[in-house]
């Protein structure tokens, strides 16, 4: 279903500092606008854990070319990117190791630290090996789409003053309007996107 997604081009612009205003706003509102201030991130304020936030998987899914043409080697240059289609604006990094290279299977794995909510503009550059000079390379191209589901876990605030700071459970925020659900107990939403990576092996 989600691969369905992305590649139809259905996804969800999420703003997460926009859906908590959103929420404090309405709060206020019963509250009679005796709420001063509030964050997402209050560490120490209050006796709840505070907000955490896990990406719990990255897969690949619907790649091009299906079938590997190339003769295997195993000096390599790869460069890999990301794009996502919609991005998650949060305070929080979304972080994960991601397995290089993705298409490409004759490799050890390497890894490569990835922010969800900054993908890097420019390609990740990994090599293997030293290539010799002079070698034409054979190169090899490949396209997928990603799926990532991130989870947050924990306790935002708000401030109503006289010293007093009242916990909220992040999964207070779970609206299906903004691709928020909560699952297990945590607020949860995917990142998706197109990965792209091109070999140039000796």
């Amino acid at each position: 279903v989600l691969f369905f997604m992305v590649n139809t081009g259905g996804c969800f612009s999420m703003n997460l500092m926009k859906v908590a205003e959103k929420y404090i706003g309405k709060l206020n509102a019963t509250a009679g606008g005796t709420i001063i201030s509030w964050g997402l991130v209050v560490e120490g304020a209050h006796a709840q854990p505070p907000v955490t936030v896990q990406v719990e998987w990255m897969i690949y899914g619907a790649c091009t070319p299906r079938v590997y043409t190339v003769v295997p080697k195993d000096i390599c240059t790869g460069y890999f990117s990301w794009h996502p289609y919609e991005d998650a604006v949060s305070p929080f990094r979304t972080e994960l190791n991601a397995p290089l290279p993705v298409r490409y299977p004759w490799l050890k794995s390497s890894t490569v630290k990835l922010n969800l909510n900054r993908l890097p503009v420019q390609p990740v550059i990994q090599r293997w090996g030293s290539p010799a000079r002079g070698k034409v390379p054979s190169v090899f191209a490949s396209r997928c789409s990603f799926v990532a589901k991130v989870t947050l876990d924990g306790y935002f605030a708000y401030f109503k003053g006289y010293d007093t700071w009242v916990p909220v459970p992040i999964t207070a925020l779970a609206s299906r309007t903004d691709g928020l659900v909560e699952q297990n107990g945590k607020l949860t939403y995917y990142v998706w996107g197109t990965y792209s990576g091109l070999m140039m092996c000796y």
